[in-house]
């Protein structure tokens, strides 16, 4: 018995090693749920805008603390099964993409969802300047999509955009604002 108990003892310890050693090639992201910070959020609702195909939606944001962003939550509707990819990026002053994270259509609920965009902490950094963030869809029709947000601008230190005349305009006269959370990387 001994000997049966010793021989399954060494399997064990070469398959809790094996496992062990596979696990250490799995790369691990630093960032991880505890290193992002919530720097900036506007989290009220009273209406939403329609986005999708040419219809391009953003939201200005001044950052609190410099750094990298880790992920930015919005409230979205998707109403239409077929609704392409969701693509979130932000822009700096001279509208140039610095950073960009898509969410792929399928796994995306029918209905209102929070939707998590995955920055990973590896774009450029943000520092004091006005940015903005660009919601858009361009693989949907119009409608597939809608992100939620409030007219009574509650977040001051910016304001919710749309480009559906062609050109960047504040929705409101700038008295609305889109729903998102951005969240910073620990140094």
């Amino acid at each position: 018995m001994k000997a049966l108990t010793s021989k399954s003892s060494a399997a064990v310890g070469l398959t809790v090693s094996v496992v062990f050693m596979g696990l250490m090639a799995i790369p691990f992201r630093t960032q991880g749920a505890a290193a992002c910070l919530l720097d900036r959020e506007q989290w009220q609702q009273t209406t939403s805008v329609q986005l999708g195909g040419t219809r391009v939606l953003g939201q200005t944001f001044v950052n609190n603390r410099p750094g990298r962003v880790c992920q930015i939550k919005v409230y979205i509707a998707k109403t239409n099964l077929v609704a392409g990819p969701l693509t979130l990026s932000i822009l700096n002053v001279a509208n140039v993409v610095i950073d960009s994270a898509t969410i792929a259509g399928p796994p995306i609920p029918m209905g209102a969802s929070v939707q998590l965009f995955d920055f990973e902490c590896d774009g450029s950094p943000l520092a004091g300047a006005p940015f903005r963030l660009k919601l858009e869809s361009p693989a949907s029709a119009l409608g597939h999509y809608r992100w939620f947000g409030s007219g009574a601008n509650p977040f001051a230190a910016g304001q919710a955009w749309s480009n559906a005349t062609g050109a960047w305009k504040p929705l409101l006269n700038g008295g609305a604002d889109f729903m998102f959370k951005i969240y910073m990387c620990n140094p």
